[in-house]
């Protein structure tokens, strides 16, 4: 049962012979009563006050919940941004080497190719001044043999093909 501090103030108590002195039990009664209800006062506020602090808390825990969520989301997505940049240079890599393989053999192939036209060339080169020596030859003979024999006639050469 619980004590009020009306139920203090209206409490009674029976008399004896040789008992309490009234007024003194009374005054002790109001003053007991104050007392508690100044107490209760103070224990409703913190009750209150308890409530209040429970509640924040529970705002609080909710929110932190939601930043940890936050936060292991971030966490997550910046892994998969990492992972996903990796693979891109990756890819990045990968299709630069690519590229430089396709250029080193077309660059091979353009060198080979042109060897060969450097050794045409040398060849045609060599042709043509083997023709060209067989063609000072020619009227290297042709002068002498007009001046040796004494004739006034103009030799000719043959013609002959340069390819």
């Amino acid at each position: 049962m619980k004590l009020t501090p009306l139920d203090i103030r209206q409490a009674t108590f029976g008399s004896s012979f040789r008992g309490y002195d009234r007024k003194e039990v009374d005054f002790f009664l109001e003053t007991v009563a104050r007392e508690f209800e100044v107490l209760a006062r103070e224990n409703m506020e913190f009750r209150e006050r308890l409530l209040a602090l429970e509640s924040t808390h529970n705002e609080l825990k909710k929110k932190e919940g939601a930043l940890t969520d936050a936060l292991v989301s971030a966490q997550k997505i910046m892994d998969e941004m990492k992972a996903n940049a990796q693979k891109e240079g990756e890819l990045i890599l990968k299709e630069a080497e690519l590229k430089a393989e396709g250029l080193i053999r077309a660059a091979t192939a353009e060198l080979s190719h042109l060897h060969g036209e450097i050794f045409d060339l040398r060849r045609q080169r060599d042709l043509f001044i083997e023709k060209l020596r067989s063609y000072v030859r020619g009227f290297e003979r042709a002068l002498l043999w007009d001046e040796g024999e004494g004739q006034e006639e103009i030799v000719r050469p043959q013609k002959e093909s340069l390819s």
